[in-house]
């Protein structure tokens, strides 16, 4: 088979897979973690989204294969840092993690590759947070589209053409 064929059917398998999600089943929700002292609880008013002083959480995987023990965080003011008043937690062993909502970008650091249980370090994945949904993916296909979206609205301010 060509090389391009290859990778051209590859992508569109690792599309089906992240599109698939993988919601499904009960069971165990993932419960905030964090390996750092800030409160995965921790956000602004101006951010949090609450219904009936109930906080919203936002959950999903991280893919790039599964990964497990990646800090994610929301990104409340774009300076793609955990801060100490944005709401963070650790992917579990497979994947998944949960959070309390706020408005910013999804960032997903570090953790451990599941299927070759290798440390990817210098890994960093993200999502744009805009609106609350329940389950949001962070995946390089999402990452991908956070930078197209970003590169777009510079282009616009600019008055630069696409």
């Amino acid at each position: 088979m060509n090389l391009s064929v290859k990778k051209l059917f590859n992508f569109f398998l690792i599309l089906f897979v992240v599109a698939c999600g993988g919601g499904g089943g009960g069971g165990n929700s993932v419960e905030p973690q964090s390996n750092n002292p800030i409160s995965p609880y921790a956000s602004s008013q101006a951010t949090q989204d609450t219904v009936q002083n109930q906080t919203q959480y936002v959950s999903g995987k991280v893919i790039d294969d599964y990964i497990s023990g990646a800090t994610v965080f929301i990104d409340t003011n774009g300076n793609e840092t955990l801060d100490e008043d944005e709401p963070s937690t650790i992917s579990d062993n497979f994947g998944n993690y949960s959070l309390p909502f706020a408005v910013g970008r999804l960032i997903s650091i570090g953790g451990i590759d599941i299927g070759t249980q290798q440390p990817v370090d210098g890994l960093s994945l993200s999502a744009p947070m805009e609106e609350y949904t329940e389950t949001k993916m962070i995946t390089p296909v999402t990452s991908l589209l956070a930078t197209e979206a970003e590169e777009a609205e510079i282009k616009e301010a600019l008055g630069i053409p696409e």
